[in-house]
């Protein structure tokens, strides 16, 4: 998965002001968007543990 910069922002803005709403004003967006956003963040391949050989 490519990331966004929607999404990153999304992820900066929560907590640099310490939550959905605020940074959804921030944005002019609503928290549903941003919680989408970083929703497809977390399951994103990136965010999974690196595995390391065995």
């Amino acid at each position: 998965m490519v990331l966004t910069v929607k999404q990153i922002a999304a992820l900066d803005w929560v907590v640099q002001l310490g939550g959905f709403a605020n940074a959804a004003e921030r944005l002019n967006t609503t928290q549903s968007a941003n919680t989408k956003r970083i929703q497809e963040l977390e399951t994103s391949s990136i965010s999974q543990p690196a595995r390391t050989p065995g």
